[in-house]
């Protein structure tokens, strides 16, 4: 089966990141594929880097903590296209690499949906998307062991949810992460799997996983007309829970993946991490934002528990560890948001 996948990667006020994880893909033994690059980055800089890079005259070096895998460094012109967001729908483009500016940064499911909304209207029906994490590295069989695996599911995956484990890309031999769960009365996530030995043939189907983790993430075409876009509510984190959840209301669920190919830096795309202000507080407080409107959404019946749990943990890291403003800004958002 010659299944055409789609690679989705955001980019943001940064090209390191994105061209090691190029240098990664175009190694791939898979060769049906094609990579949608989104740039929500404040300015061109980054992305006219990204551009040289697909025409083989980019001159500063890629480094790596995995040379394995990265090298050797790929010095010839990518077949490639840049377009607008604006621009984008207007026709279909075969080019290996598009790269798409955003016309504005809506968050990480908003700038996926850029990429989602030009397969929606161009992709077949059988066709794959691949939403990755720029800050990763996959093996050069990932692409190729991720299609053949969701190949044996046969045609009905539209109501499947795919993931893969991620694998800690300083400390290559550990699993960062396998899947999440969803603690609905706290209102708390967990990671499943963390610091597991790579090498040990572990089945990641045998853990209860809520939800994929959004660094790589499997779609089919079929599941965007089932399903629908990712929710941009939230503009960072929590997307794939949502997905998740609206895929349970049609009776689909959660696939986990054995493809340990996935090296992920962690924390590396995230779109505060070049913010003037502390990203810590915009972090913090952005995530007790999007708990409370996850519950409110999915959860109605564990409002009440959800808002004085955190109002405790607020309390008591106020106590331990200070940053008393954030704090108090925290349960405010609380005490402000609707049951």
């Amino acid at each position: 089966m010659n299944t055409k996948l789609y690679i989705l990667l955001i980019n943001y006020n940064s090209h390191l990141d994105t061209l090691e994880c190029l240098e990664s893909i175009i190694k791939q033994t898979y060769t049906n594929y094609q990579v949608i690059i989104i740039d929500n980055s404040n300015t061109n800089s980054y992305l006219d880097q990204i551009e040289l890079w697909c025409q083989g005259v980019y001159g500063e070096a890629i480094t790596t903590e995995l040379p394995d895998i990265v090298h050797p460094i790929h010095a010839k012109k990518v077949d490639y296209h840049r377009v607008s967001e604006s621009a984008l729908y207007k026709e279909a483009y075969n080019q290996r690499v598009v790269l798409v500016k955003a016309d504005k940064n809506n968050g990480f499911a908003g700038a996926n949906n850029v990429g989602l909304k030009y397969i929606q209207k161009f992709g077949e029906k059988s066709d794959l998307v691949w939403v990755l994490n720029n800050d990763t590295v996959i093996k050069k069989n990932a692409a190729e062991l991720i299609v053949n695996k969701i190949d044996t599911y046969g045609v009905t995956v539209d109501n499947l949810l795919f993931g893969t484990p991620l694998i800690e890309y300083y400390l290559p031999n550990k699993i960062q992460v396998i899947g999440g769960k969803y603690n609905k009365l706290l209102g708390v996530t967990s990671d499943v799997g963390g610091g597991l030995d790579k090498n040990q043939n572990i089945d990641a189907k045998q853990f209860k996983i809520d939800y994929p983790i959004g660094a790589s993430m499997i779609v089919s075409k079929g599941f965007l007309e089932s399903v629908g876009l990712m929710c941009e509510d939230y503009f960072l984190y929590f997307e794939e829970l949502d997905w998740a959840q609206r895929l349970k209301k049609i009776e689909g669920k959660v696939e986990m993946l054995n493809v340990y190919g996935v090296y992920h830096k962690q924390g590396g795309s995230t779109l505060a991490k070049s913010r003037k202000y502390d990203k810590t507080e915009f972090i913090e407080l952005l995530l007790i934002k999007n708990r409370l409107k996850i519950t409110r959404k999915f959860y109605k019946n564990y409002i009440l528990s959800v808002k004085c749990f955190w109002i405790v943990v607020f309390l008591v890291k106020a106590i331990l560890y200070g940053g008393v403003k954030t704090k108090i800004k925290a349960m405010k958002i609380i005490f402000r948001a609707k049951a």
